[in-house]
């Protein structure tokens, strides 16, 4: 069944609306906060399976440029960037080739790239290619799929809930509060208003207009000093 929902009483189907039109052709990747750069994606991290997978997923994807006219060398398995430069020797171009396999079907849990990777598909754009080789232990079922720009066909980045567990805690500085205008109340002063602020290093020098006082200069001490509301007045009590 193709298109809308029929409109009642016309017969006519209703167009899809256009933002779930765009939903519809959404890729969608996710971010591993994990740390480092090994990216293990669908084959977890058992490393002696995942270099049996690498390997014949790195020839299967040379057996598919040889047969496409191109020329494919390997790079070493240590290889940062990419595993294997493809060269159309008759077009004049080359292909930078991450590798990418897994076991079984190529699921929602994805294939990853890692941080230097993705760096070299922006730095790169018409050159890097990622390959996907799913099924590779069934070579019967084996499938190859190529992907051009991988990084540069991304055109927005999405965060979602999860990056609550990454957020920046700043702590709020307490003697940010004491700033020129504000009513505040020193130990030995009694209450007042700040004139000025001078800040020197980490030490804030202090005008302050006391009100039984006159102005003083004072070192910033929120041991000393607190800031307080217009309708606080208790005298020259100790804060």
């Amino acid at each position: 069944m193709t298109g809308g929902p029929v409109i009642p009483g016309t017969g006519a189907k209703r167009s899809r609306p256009k933002h779930k039109v765009r939903r519809d052709k959404r890729l969608l990747s996710y971010v591993n906060h994990a740390g480092g750069n090994d990216v293990h994606g669908e084959d977890g991290g058992n490393s002696e399976h995942n270099m049996a997978i690498e390997a014949a997923a790195r020839d299967a994807v040379c057996k598919h440029e040889v047969a496409r006219g191109r020329t494919p060398k390997q790079m070493a398995l240590t290889h940062p960037g990419y595993d294997i430069v493809s060269q159309d020797l008759v077009r004049g171009t080359q292909r930078l080739i991450e590798v990418k396999g897994v076991a079984g079907e190529w699921n929602k849990t994805g294939v990853g790239l890692s941080k230097l990777q993705f760096t070299n598909a922006q730095e790169y754009p018409e050159q890097y290619w990622l390959y996907v080789v799913e099924f590779v232990s069934d070579p019967s079922n084996m499938r190859i799929h190529p992907i051009a720009k991988p990084a540069t066909q991304v055109s927005s980045f999405m965060f979602d809930g999860n990056w609550r567990a990454v957020v920046d805690e700043e702590p709020i500085d307490p003697v940010i509060a004491f700033r020129p205008g504000v009513r505040v109340k020193h130990r030995n002063w009694g209450f007042g208003r700040i004139a000025t602020v001078d800040v020197r290093g980490s030490m804030r020098r202090l005008a302050v207009d006391f009100e039984k006082n006159g102005r003083r200069t004072v070192t910033l001490s929120v041991h000393a000093m607190s800031i307080v509301g217009e309708e606080d007045d208790d005298g020259d009590a100790p804060a």
